[in-house]
Formats: structure tokens, sequence, C-alpha cells
């Protein structure tokens, strides 16, 4: 028997939003209703009218495979990997990074874009959503392992080790991976639920926001990003991080976690394009976590995904000290 797909709504939005309307005059707080209702009822793996507008599109329709490969070869993988009851899903054990099902890619790159994914991890769990992947850089393990990119962190951080390991928090979960930590006050939900990552990049301008929460920011092409590049375990990778487009990847941990809603949106093409010289008296934003209280929370990634405005702190490894990083990194490969 087929199981009933439920449309998604998130009571804890839904009842503020029922809150603030009793202040209201009843006429308006109907508009307000009929203009946020869709939003909360929407079935998943689907666009509403003013997404489709706005330029999104499934990347997953939740019945098929169709626009995903194996990074092992040019199909889906036969194991590993399921589509079930609109969901996308690994379904290996055991937590061997790219085992025998393997990581799957989009079939094409992506340069300027915002991502969306609603991810549900079980307990312990390790993934990742990568971006800017590039397979020039696989890794080795006799053809096992995970391709190399930037990569959103998924992460059961209470159970899973590797939340411990890195710097200052950056291979917690929403962080860019070994490089930038996530805001310590990021609205995780428990593990079972589903919680959404949103990428935004515009050229070298990145972000990361979890569950409407922009959790931290970065920019690639400056000199305190090389530093950060170079404190981490991608400091082997020549001109890692220096890609100016590249392939989108969910990643086969060996741990069953899922993935719905998946969308993406592409902007207009930025420039300069990295790599480009840089200027040693400038002082630009390097990658850093954002505090979620900040101006940040509920506001749409579209319209803060612009340039920020330049730091005054001063550049460091990302660790929080001056140090130089380098072989001392675990390698995750």
């Amino acid at each position: 028997m087929r199981r009933a797909q439920y449309a998604t709504v998130d009571f804890t939005i839904m009842a503020s939003i029922m809150s603030s309307m009793r202040s209201r005059p009843p006429i308006l707080a109907a508009a307000i209703l009929l203009t946020v209702l869709p939003a909360f009822t929407q079935k998943p793996n689907t666009l509403t009218p003013q997404e489709k507008a706005q330029g999104w599109r499934l990347l997953f329709d939740g019945k098929t495979t169709s626009g995903w490969r194996s990074t092992h070869g040019p199909d889906f993988p036969a194991t590993g990997w399921e589509v079930k009851d609109g969901l996308l899903s690994v379904t290996e054990q055991g937590g061997e990074e790219g085992g025998n099902a393997g990581d799957i890619l989009t079939t094409r790159k992506y340069a300027n874009f915002e991502l969306s994914v609603d991810f549900r991890v079980t307990p312990g769990a390790n993934s990742g959503i990568k971006y800017f992947v590039n397979p020039a850089y696989t890794p080795g393990h006799e053809g096992r392992g995970s391709d190399v990119g930037f990569e959103y962190q998924i992460l059961d951080d209470a159970l899973h080790p590797d939340a411990k390991k890195g710097r200052d928090g950056n291979r917690t979960v929403a962080s860019l991976y070994d490089l930038v930590p996530a805001s310590k006050s990021k609205p995780i939900k428990p593990v079972g639920e589903w919680n959404t990552a949103r990428i935004v990049v515009r050229g070298t301008h990145g972000e990361h926001w979890l569950n409407g929460v922009r959790v931290l920011d970065y920019e690639r092409a400056t000199p305190e990003f090389r530093a950060i590049v170079a404190a981490s375990k991608f400091h082997v990778y020549p001109h890692f991080g220096e890609e100016s487009d590249g392939y989108i990847l969910l990643q086969d941990h060996g741990f069953p976690v899922s993935f719905r809603n998946i969308k993406i949106r592409e902007f207009p093409p930025t420039s300069p394009k990295y790599p480009h010289s840089f200027d040693s008296t400038s002082e630009p934003l390097r990658g850093r976590p954002v505090q979620a209280s900040s101006a940040a929370r509920g506001s749409s990634p579209s319209r803060t995904a612009g340039p920020s405005r330049p730091s005054t702190r001063r550049a460091l490894c990302g660790c929080g000290c001056a140090c130089p990083g380098g072989s001392s990194h675990q390698r995750k490969r």
C-alpha cells in the first residue's frame, strides 16, 4: 500500500503567524493568511507559481533520479540509494565514505545559484551537500572516497565524532566543512526531523543558511580565505576553492540520510570571475560564522546574498589563532 503524501507544515511558524493575526483587522488578517497559507500546505517536491516565476526549478521530482548520476560512472547507483515515498535516501550502513554506492552528482555544473535542500538524518549520521565539485580532485582509496569540493556539512553533532574534530567547530552541521564554522546559535532541529539547508553563491561570495537563518558567509577571492584553506586538510589540492563553477553532490557516507525538496535557481554571471589579483591593501570579509541573532534571522537569502561590508577583524586562519595549519589536519577523504 502506498503511503499518503502529506503537505509540509511548520506548526511553530504557523502558530506565530496566527498569534500575530489577533491584533490585526479581520480583512487584513484574512488577506495575509491567503498569501502565506499556500507555502505551508505545499506538497513536497513541487514548486509554487511564485517560485516558478522567480526562476526556481526542481533537481529532484520525488519519483525519479533524473538529473543525477554516480561519481563512479554515468549511471545512477544500482544500490545504496533509493527513491521512495518522495524521498531520495542513502540506505547504506557502516559509515564508510563514498562506499559501495558512492556519492551522486548533478549531470551539469552550476556557478551562481541559490540551492535549497531539505535533509533528515538518523542517529550518529554523517553526510553533506557539496558544490564546486571538481572530479579531477577524486581521492584515492582505490577508487573510493568522496569527490572534493565545498561542503555544507550534514551531521548529528551530538553523536558523530567528527563534530569534535577540525577547528572551532568547522565540522559541525551547516559549516563549510573544515573551513568556516557555522554560528554556534544555529537553529538545528532534532535528529529525525526535517531541516532545510540553503546555499547561496554569487561570484566569490557564499552563504550557508539553516532553517531560514544565515549561519555563515565567506569571500573566496581574498588572502584571508586562502589562509583558511592553507590551514585546512584541503591545502594538498592546488587552487582548491578557486573554481568558478562545479557540480553539486549529495554524499554517501554510509549512514541513512534522506533528502527532498531539492531545488535551485541560477543567477546571472558575475564579474570579475575568480581567480583575480588580490589587493593586499584592502580589508575584505574573511570566512566567518554569522550570529543567528543578527538581522539575518528570517530574512530572505535572495535579498542578502550580495556583497557584504568589509570586516574590521584581524585576518586569522579560521581557528582563532595565527597558525599556518597544514599536515596535522586529519584527512576526511
